[in-house]
């Protein structure tokens, strides 16, 4: 990638230099393995170690090669420029596997679970893509307060790019739940109430249910009701005035 000069790398590379050439003729083993483990703390790779080895030559300069194959998101050096200890000279990035990053409310968590496979869809790419869960960030976010889920997906073609927007949908396995409609449910000093239909007409009994909610249109029921119960969908201001009224709860 670059080429830099560095006394400091400079000086231990003539340190092991020094040592090869000593233990040619005064074996001290610990002394050159010292030098050479100096040399890769520092950051030499080791095909310039073999070379000071075999050419008994030590260079001016330093070859720093990529430690994996990507894209360069950030560039801080130029030819000619200096930098300083622990300055970021570059910043790789390897898009064969990318991140897709998804926010959910605190009551998601429970049914987090059940979700194995994730199917996420960007727009602009006809390809739908399969991630897997990775982890859950331990930090909520106070502001929103929504958790992070992050999910691996594999990148091969390099078509998901960073900073991308995309859809991301699941299911769970199938199975059987008492749904209904949130028209139909009313809250009352914290308890949740739908309204059975009698066998007057005109007449509607209320009962205290429990429900966790589904989606934007239903709830479902977790007690109170059977699949045999018939609830009314419309009216339930009328109905709970009417109940009011009535005393019945």
């Amino acid at each position: 990638m670059v080429k830099v000069y560095s006394p400091e790398v400079y000086k231990a590379k003539q340190d092991y230099l020094n040592s090869l050439n000593y233990n040619a003729s005064h074996s001290s083993t610990g002394m050159l393995k010292s030098a050479k483990t100096k040399l890769t703390l520092l950051g030499v790779s080791p095909k310039e170690i073999a070379q000071i080895s075999t050419k008994r030559r030590a260079d001016t300069f330093t070859t720093i090669y990529a430690p994996s194959s990507g894209w360069i998101f950030e560039k801080n050096i130029n030819q000619g420029s200096s930098f300083g200890t622990k300055k970021k000279l570059f910043q790789i990035v390897n898009m064969q596997s990318v991140w897709v990053e998804m926010r959910l409310f605190q009551n998601q968590l429970q049914d987090l679970s059940n979700f194995k496979q994730f199917t996420v869809n960007v727009q602009g790419i006809d390809k739908a893509y399969t991630a897997k869960k990775s982890l859950i960030y331990p930090l909520l976010d106070p502001k929103e307060a929504t958790l992070t889920l992050r999910l691996e997906v594999e990148n091969s073609e390099g078509l998901l790019k960073a900073g991308m927007y995309v859809k991301i949908k699941s299911t769970s396995p199938a199975k059987t739940m008492l749904l209904i409609p949130r028209t139909a449910v009313i809250r009352k000093s914290s308890k949740w109430y739908a309204f059975l239909s009698t066998e007057f007409e005109g007449e509607y009994e209320p009962i205290e249910i429990q429900i966790t909610p589904l989606d934007k249109d239903y709830y479902q029921v977790t007690k109170g009701l059977t699949t045999s119960d018939t609830v009314v969908n419309n009216a339930l201001f009328m109905m709970d005035s009417d109940a009011q009224i009535n005393s019945i709860y």
